[in-house]
């Protein structure tokens, strides 16, 4: 795996992945940030699913001022942080070794949250659980199978982007 974009772009993950983990793939990722069409300048994001960390360093890399990882297997979030050190960047991350759906914001709204559940989980729990947290954008990876769930403060469902067996849905908040 590659970083694909920003000051990094091009670095090598520095870590294998761990079992089970599902990497967002790197044209999945390029897509995500060309869709958002800015720079993540000074942004805050909550990576809910740290997973591989791939799209914390993602994040990073174009310009994120910090990020907030969640993943509940202590062996992952250990591989991210390695991962992160390594590349420099563990000073503006934050991890919490916790499951996504039980963690309490206190509040906090990011400029972007990005989800990457297992493709078997119910997408629309994982919308209402992480859409206080939104600032911005929230973004949810899931199966392309897999109906988009409406938006939380309209009704409307968004339209998913595919790529191959994956989708990506994005929510704005409204303002």
């Amino acid at each position: 795996m590659r970083i694909g974009g920003g000051v990094l772009k091009g670095r090598r993950w520095p870590v294998p992945v761990a079992s089970g983990i599902r990497p967002t793939p790197a044209r999945v990722r390029e897509a995500l940030f060309q869709i958002l069409g800015v720079k993540l300048d000074e942004w805050t994001v909550l990576d809910a699913t740290g997973g591989s960390g791939i799209m914390t360093a993602e994040s990073l890399s174009r310009g994120a001022s910090h990020v907030t990882v969640l993943e509940r297997d202590p062996r992952a979030l250990h591989a991210i942080g390695v991962a992160l050190a390594s590349l420099d960047l563990i000073d503006r991350v934050s991890l919490k070794k916790t499951d996504a759906l039980r963690w309490k914001s206190a509040g906090r709204r990011y400029h972007l949250v990005f989800a990457d559940p297992p493709y078997s989980a119910n997408p629309q729990v994982w919308v209402e659980r992480l859409w206080p947290c939104v600032g911005m954008w929230l973004v949810l990876e899931h199966d392309r199978r897999t109906t988009a769930p409406p938006h939380p403060e309209c009704g409307r469902v968004p339209r998913p982007r595919r790529y191959g067996d994956t989708a990506l849905t994005f929510y704005r908040q409204p303002g």
